[in-house]
């Protein structure tokens, strides 16, 4: 029975964190447990003393194992299959005792542990949300960047992710250790899903505008290259990123407009609208695309509304810059077709001729661009001519007609225009010979 001790007694003072040290202890016990029932020599109080004091200490050690070593317990134990009397080999649970200095945090997740579900439930709604919105705009045709995000958090949330494991080990290394594994979820899945929310958050304020204006400027560098299909994929990517930004939705519109999609166009020129109601080039190319679409009502109405959104001073000659006196010449051209169309002869002959007073600024900001650049647009004169055919004013039509084939002649060609302006003037010179 002493040898038992003995062996009972090297096997405690041995024992550290290692489980394998444990099990040593573990099968000691049960050596001193076999020698105890079997022994037919009279059993001394000294050793009943001495058996006593070693159990205590196995009985502390056990208290202070992790969770992890009692899963191991458990584990030997179906290996070994002790009998029921066995307590040390876990048949019976340890609580594990407490340390006031260490053990606050744990406390809290104790505590707080039942009531984790309304944080862990907002942060589901956010991520199932905001990966909704996001998914969906890939129905328009542009890539999604958000989502990957999106994505990520929701695996943190239905696993333990690498970088969940992380954030725990962090946490753990900081706090200590956290008793019990259901407990340990729910801090490490709630850890990660507000570093992933704070770090989306981030992503979407700061980074996301700066990535939509570069992918906005290279979509418009490539339509002004001519090359469609990548100036479309770049606008789309720079509305996906940062919806808010009404650049890229007016881009895409002229691009539309230009491809002939007209469907397409009005709704990007509405969006763009929408989001900046100040837009005078987008009132001016939807009320030119309502004017090819012979909506002719709908043009007035568009391009009488881009016109009041003109600055009062910015109506006069004098205060007007270059964009907004281009802008303004534009309208006036395609409100003067609107009214033409819709058979308002003296509207159309006002505000075209209105137009015509912005053709001389026009042309030194042209001298100014270089010799291939044209502003200037054959519509005016081109309705105007007409009107004063009507008018029996046939050296102004004349002239008119001059105008028109001059600039379709630099630049914008249009043969049915072309041949039309040839036939009328030849027409009035007879008339005025």
């Amino acid at each position: 029975m002493n040898n038992a001790l003995n062996q009972y007694q090297d096997a405690c003072d041995n024992l550290t964190d290692d489980p394998r040290s444990l099990l040593t202890v573990l099968l000691a016990r049960d050596h001193v447990e076999e020698v105890w029932q079997a022994t037919t020599d009279p059993r001394t109080l000294e050793q009943a003393e001495r058996l006593l004091l070693l159990d205590d200490q196995l009985t502390d050690h056990l208290k202070r194992l992790p969770a992890e070593t009692h899963e191991q317990l458990s584990l030997w134990r179906y290996s070994f299959q002790p009998s029921d009397r066995a307590w040390w080999w876990g048949s019976q649970p340890f609580e594990p005792e407490v340390d006031s200095t260490t053990s606050r945090w744990e406390w809290l997740l104790v505590v707080s542990a039942p009531y984790l579900w309304l944080p862990n439930g907002i942060i589901w709604a956010i991520v199932i949300s905001l990966t909704l919105d996001i998914t969906g705009r890939l129905f328009h045709g542009g890539p999604d960047f958000l989502s990957v995000f999106g994505a990520v958090l929701v695996a943190a949330l239905l696993a333990d992710s690498p970088l969940a494991e992380f954030v725990w080990e962090q946490l753990k290394g900081a706090f200590g250790e956290v008793p019990s594994l259901k407990q340990r979820t729910y801090f490490m899945l709630m850890s990660v899903g507000a570093i992933l929310i704070l770090v989306l958050g981030s992503i979407r304020s700061w980074g996301l505008p700066y990535l939509a204006v570069q992918c906005n400027n290279w979509g418009f560098e490539a339509q002004d290259a001519g090359q469609l299909t990548d100036a479309q994929y770049y606008l789309k990517w720079a509305v996906t990123l940062d919806p808010t930004h009404p650049v890229p939705y007016l881009n895409l519109a002229n691009l539309y407009h230009e491809i002939a999609r007209p469907t397409e166009a009005e709704i990007w020129y509405q969006q763009s609208i929408e989001r900046q109601p100040d837009s005078v080039a987008a009132y001016r190319g939807l009320g030119a695309l309502y004017n090819q679409q012979e909506q002719y009502q709908a043009a007035e109405t568009t391009l009488l509304a881009g016109l009041a959104r003109h600055d009062s001073d910015s109506m006069t000659l004098v205060t007007q810059d270059q964009t907004a006196t281009i802008e303004q010449y534009r309208m006036l051209s395609h409100l003067g077709q609107a009214y033409f169309g819709q058979e308002q002869y003296a509207s159309a002959q006002l505000v075209l001729e209105e137009a015509l007073t912005l053709e001389e600024p026009i042309k030194s900001f042209e001298q100014q661009a270089g010799p291939d650049i044209q502003y200037r647009l054959a519509e005016p004169h081109y309705y105007l001519a007409q009107i004063y055919e009507q008018q029996k004013q046939y050296q102004a039509a004349y002239d008119q007609w001059g105008d028109c084939l001059r600039l379709l002649e630099e630049g914008w060609s249009t043969h049915e225009w072309r041949v039309q302006a040839k036939e009328q003037r030849a027409i009035l010179r007879e008339k005025l010979q």
